[in-house]
């Protein structure tokens, strides 16, 4: 089965190499690399035309800049393969990224992968324990239970997943639009434990934010979900979004870009969902606490958690099961 990876590119001059490297030299040969060159004004158009000549697994599209979600779409339009892999260009893979992760989508007949991912700024991978320890649910079960990870990178996707759906052009968190309309489809959805994805800091690239102003546009895709599931009658799917929105608005209350109104919306909003919660049975006594604690200190807890979250995702804190 192909594999068809789609690289947004911009401004990533510097990452490139080692973004393309990690598809080169993958144990798992059956792929196809899409470089979308999204009207960067560095040399990362060259770059990726440089690879493409001598390496006719790989196609390189030239476009006019759109963003993110524009140049998944063009990407998604050229491939070919039987199943889809997004790769940031500022980010790479474990050599074994498509190997471990294909084994999985056979063993399980999955329609999406999932792994687990790593961070820093460094170029080589960084040696980590290779499990074959993974969980397999439906889509729907998957985001009830917390397993599933809102980021359209760092997993693999059967080709109809995608069908019919593309990403939101011009809005901000594009991965919060998206990423659960497709997994909601998953008959079967694996979560691997392994860190096979490494994401690198940068300011930059094109998933970057250039401004510290705090931006509450996300609120819209979390209540297009509330509605979907409201409609469904998928009370344990409601419970998952509201309390994610919860601990969203929790993280970005800290937001140094915020002002005091942002700041009153954002409580507001948070106590209208936490009333909502409070009428499903799903909604558990520790994280209810959690809430309740926010709304009594809401920047202290606002520090705790982003603490908290940054020690987790460096490994420092074994992940917990969320409520």
């Amino acid at each position: 089965m192909k594999v068809s990876i789609i690289v947004p590119c911009y401004k990533v001059e510097k990452y490139l190499p080692t973004c393309i490297g990690s598809v080169q030299s993958q144990t798992y040969s059956n792929w196809e690399l899409v470089l979308v060159d999204d009207g960067s004004p560095d040399r990362s158009g060259e770059i990726c035309d440089e690879y493409a000549n001598i390496d006719d697994r790989i196609k390189v599209i030239h476009k006019p800049n759109g963003g993110l979600s524009d140049a998944r779409n063009a990407g998604l339009e050229a491939m070919t393969g039987d199943f889809i892999a997004f790769l940031d260009s500022d980010d790479f893979w474990h050599q074994n990224y498509l190997k471990l992760m294909m084994e999985l989508q056979r063993q399980y007949d999955a329609d999406i992968v999932q792994c687990k991912w790593t961070r820093g700024n460094q170029t080589v991978f960084p040696e980590i324990p290779i499990t074959h320890d993974a969980i397999c649910k439906s889509g729907p079960e998957a985001m009830a239970n917390s397993l599933f990870d809102v980021m359209m990178w760092g997993k693999i996707y059967r080709k109809n997943m995608l069908d019919g759906i593309k990403m939101p052009v011009g809005l901000i968190n594009e991965d919060d639009w998206t990423s659960w309309k497709i997994c909601y489809r998953a008959k079967r959805f694996v979560s691997s434990q392994n860190k096979l994805y490494y994401y690198t800091f940068n300011q930059r690239g094109i998933c970057a934010t250039t401004s510290r102003v705090l931006d509450l546009g996300f609120f819209g895709a979390f209540k297009e979900k509330n509605n979907f599931f409201k409609v469904h009658g998928d009370d344990a799917c409601a419970v998952w979004n509201l309390a994610k929105w919860n601990r969203a608005i929790i993280l970005k209350y800290r937001n140094e870009g915020a002002n005091e109104e942002q700041r009153n919306v954002m409580m507001k909003q948070f106590k209208k969902n936490f009333k909502e919660l409070c009428g499903y049975s799903q909604f558990k006594m520790k994280t209810r606490i959690y809430f309740q604690v926010f709304m009594v200190m809401p920047m202290m807890l606002s520090n705790f958690s982003e603490a908290f979250r940054n020690l987790k995702r460096d490994g420092k804190i074994r992940r917990y099961n969320k409520a």
